[in-house]
């Protein structure tokens, strides 16, 4: 973490492409750099600081270039933040772990940007067997931290996502069906509020705050702290697992199967992948297979996992016995490239994950003939079936607003299927035909899976494109209840109107 210290000065940097923005970007820049609490945490587009926060965004398409950036150090300095953007004015974006994929998802190039990249350091409690973690960091910070005192949490099952982010909007990780959604576990959200005021939210303080943000996003507040339940399992048992890519119908049977005797192995976790990838020597044409198979109890060769393990036609396999640090240090092959990610739920129903695997060779045939690897070498792409469950919900601590009950309840099933479609391009030009091509995708397996009669219409947030309202699939309920949070702890709508960044509540 950069040190105060190490935070670049207005005097050192010159601010004419602020003053090119308007007189609007002029205030609310002089504003902020002119607090005594901020003057010195304020980076303008003009210094290396700025362009090195820029750099460092997992998705390129997400970078965007704010009049300036404020890096809060810690409460205090959020707090001034807010109370100056609020009463200047002054749009802004938040920016946690900067995972996420499109432009105006964590910052914005009509604003400010509060960049909470600095607020990263986690604490354990042995008293309380509390973790406490501030925004910024990654999930490799939160594992790493904790992992010396022999536990864990219900992070993400990547190393590389933003905590925020990931607990604001759900949280679905390896331990979800065995311990619930990441955003189940959070006991307490410091959170400052628009008006500057810093106030802690759990079941018995600010509950209605407390339950509005297990999943309702960045819309009630800026968290500087989350406490967490944590999990003594500081190992995992599993890894990927990859297959020729015949044995394509193998993995989809068996991953449905997975899904629908959830309730006998929820301390087994999959995630069923169908990918191309022209840079890779995987396979003569760049399509394969993979599952990542865990057991958050350590226990290998489990019997939850046993139909994947039989599967002939293994290529590589990586299952072993491990920290959740080491488990969760992988990437996709995204990471700073322009980036589409296009999503949708479905009853746990064997014809829509055929269809879908279907369709994505179509679409791969299309990425090559519309955009080609010759032409980008960034070019790549990934379908993800991953069971959502039951036990996700009913293993939580507690309540949250992701509405997921009601469509378990309508489809009198035990478990649904969360579907991602991952694409990559290396060149910003290629973007636009990118989009095109996965928003394609995604109304047809869409309209397809209606056609079936299987079509949940639920978005993860954390996984939907710019183009989606994650938030109105919540349901009416869930929608009403956040609208009445929002009203109460930001009467002004400063978080509805002035944000310009993530989902808002559709009002």
């Amino acid at each position: 973490m950069m040190k105060k210290g190490a935070l670049i000065t207005i005097a050192a940097v010159v601010v004419s492409t602020v003053a090119t923005a308007g007189p609007l970007a002029n205030t609310c820049c002089d504003a902020l750099s002119h607090s005594p609490v901020l003057g010195d945490k304020i980076l303008y587009p003009s210094s290396s600081a700025y362009e090195h926060r820029i750099k460092d965004y997992y998705s390129a398409t997400a970078a965007l270039r704010p009049w300036c950036m404020v890096l809060p150090l810690n409460p205090t300095d959020v707090s001034e933040t807010m109370r100056v953007i609020s009463s200047n004015k002054c749009p802004f974006g938040m920016r946690g772990g900067g995972h996420s994929v499109f432009a105006g998802s964590s910052s914005t190039d009509h604003g400010v940007t509060i960049d909470l990249g600095y607020m990263n350091h986690t604490s354990y409690d042995p008293e309380t067997k509390l973790a406490s973690v501030r925004p910024g960091g990654t999930w490799a910070d939160v594992y790493g931290a904790l992992g010396p005192h022999n536990v864990t949490a219900t992070g993400a099952r990547s190393s590389l996502v933003g905590v925020g982010g990931f607990l604001l909007g759900g949280g679905n990780s390896l331990h979800a069906s065995a311990y619930g959604w990441g955003c189940q576990n959070v006991e307490n959200f410091e959170v400052v509020l628009a008006n500057g005021s810093v106030v802690d939210a759990n079941h018995r303080e600010n509950p209605d705050l407390w339950l509005g943000l297990r999943g309702g996003s960045a819309n009630l507040g800026v968290v500087t702290r989350f406490d967490m339940r944590t999990i003594p399992e500081p190992l995992t048992w599993g890894g990927g697992r990859f297959w020729a890519y015949n044995m394509s119908d193998a993995v989809v049977e068996a991953t449905v199967k997975f899904a629908d005797t959830i309730e006998d192995h929820v301390d087994c976790s999959v995630e069923s992948m169908f990918g191309w990838d022209p840079a890779s020597n995987q396979s003569s044409d760049g399509m394969y297979i993979a599952a990542s198979l865990d057991n958050v109890r350590n226990v290998a060769f489990p019997e939850g996992l046993r139909d994947f393990l039989a599967i002939e036609g293994v290529t590589r396999d990586f299952l072993e016995s491990r920290t959740v640090l080491d488990r969760t240090n992988i990437g996709n092959g995204q990471e700073g490239l322009q980036n589409v990610w296009v999503t949708g739920t479905y009853n746990n129903d064997i014809r829509i994950l055929r269809y879908g695997l279907k369709r994505f060779e179509k679409l791969v045939e299309q990425l090559k003939t519309h955009i080609g690897y010759e032409n980008d070498k960034g070019l790549n792409s990934l379908i993800q079936y991953q069971p959502i469950t039951e036990p996700m919900i009913r293993n939580g601590d507690g309540p949250s607003v992701l509405g997921l009950e009601n469509y378990f309840a309508k489809a009198g099933k035990s478990a649904g299927m969360l579907s991602i479609v991952l694409l990559s391009v290396a060149k910003a030009s290629n973007l636009d035909t990118l989009e095109r091509i996965g928003h394609e995708y995604q109304r047809d397996m869409d309209q397809h899976a209606t056609e079936l009669g299987v079509n949940w219409g639920w978005k993860y947030l954390n996984y939907a494109d710019r183009s989606e309202d994650p938030i109105a699939r919540y349901g009416d309920q869930s929608v009403a209840f956040l609208r009445k949070v929002s009203k109460r702890y930001d009467p002004d709508g400063v978080f509805q109107n002035l944000r310009q960044t993530g989902f808002k509540i559709p009002m």
